[in-house]
């Protein structure tokens, strides 16, 4: 039946899995990433805390995605690289994190969460 259009059933297949690839990284670009991760620097593009003591202290924490993040330690610096977010501690306090600026936190309340906006 393929061969009736001069096509083999090996270039379908390998045309279906670049298509499926192709469509899968758009998707994943245009969508909300799923995890949120340890690194050593911010990335551009996200917004990150700077851990302020324990085992992490120094070691800088990368969010993915807009909205709501939860988080439960204390953070000594924030780092947005495009997107405003606050950030939520312990006692209805917060901080508010303009785009593109990076300012110091309150590292000794504990973080309770992230809203990032976008």
């Amino acid at each position: 039946m393929f061969r009736m259009f001069g096509i083999s059933r090996k270039a379908i297949a390998s045309t279906a899995a670049a298509v499926t690839l192709a469509v899968t990284g758009v998707l994943a670009s245009t969508g909300t990433a799923s995890a949120d991760g340890m690194n050593d620097h911010c990335p551009e593009g996200r917004a990150c805390l700077v851990f302020a003591q324990g085992v992490y202290a120094g070691k800088v924490w990368v969010f993915e995605g807009c909205g709501y993040h939860p988080v439960n330690d204390k953070f000594k610096f924030a780092i947005s690289h495009g997107n405003a977010f606050k950030i939520y501690y312990q006692g209805n306090l917060w901080d508010y994190v303009e785009p593109w600026h990076p300012r110091p936190l309150d590292g000794l309340t504990t973080a309770t969460h992230v809203e990032i906006y976008c």
